[in-house]
């Protein structure tokens, strides 16, 4: 594989992961493969460097060169295992996502997970027993991308909302003590998304 080819690896997984097309819409499978592609790049230029060291040559790449371009894939990489821990859930199909307990009633109040995915394109569900949460794409960062419902003690629930991006999750906005029937009022002026026509 040569340096041009290298290139046009990266910006092939650079561009599936963040092209404005598919835009929060990159299955957990898809930034696997994407891994697996910047590793192996990786690799191919750890080789270069050692050929280079070694008093060879590698055309269009030079030790410092080689040095940056590995900083650069190694920092690729720590980002994208952190992508894949925060959507972990996301190449399951809607369909035979099995939300059991408080997380399927949660899902049940905010419409069903069919509605959430057809109305907003929502992914990457999950629970952790009391909560249910979920990925939607939104491009307004001071709104949030994702939501966390939980059931509190009390019998209300609390909603957080978060940015979530390759540098981790920034949580926008935190709302306590809400009814059931509150979720989706809430949700809607919160995100400007719509779960009702």
């Amino acid at each position: 594989m040569n340096n041009q080819a290298i290139a046009n690896e990266l910006l092939k997984v650079a561009g599936s992961l963040i092209s404005s097309e598919g835009y929060g819409r990159t299955t957990f499978k898809e930034m696997k493969e994407a891994l697996g592609i910047t590793s192996k790049l990786l690799s191919k230029i750890k080789d270069d460097l050692k050929k280079i060291q070694k008093g060879g040559t590698v055309e269009n790449l030079t030790e410092v060169g080689a040095k940056q371009v590995i900083k650069g894939l190694e920092e690729a990489i720590k980002n994208q295992k952190k992508l894949l821990s925060i959507t972990q859930a996301a190449d399951r199909d809607v369909d035979t996502v099995k939300v059991a307990g408080v997380a399927d009633t949660i899902a049940k109040q905010m419409g069903g997970l069919n509605r959430l995915r057809a109305m907003l394109g929502a992914h990457s569900f999950a629970t952790g027993g009391n909560d249910f949460s979920f990925v939607f794409p939104n491009k307004q960062r001071s709104k949030g991308n994702a939501v966390q419902i939980t059931l509190t003690g009390d019998d209300l629930y609390t909603m957080d909302f978060y940015n979530v991006s390759v540098k981790g999750r920034k949580k926008v906005a935190s709302f306590n003590g809400l009814f059931w029937d509150q979720l989706v009022e809430v949700f809607e002026k919160q995100t400007g998304w719509f779960l009702k026509l």
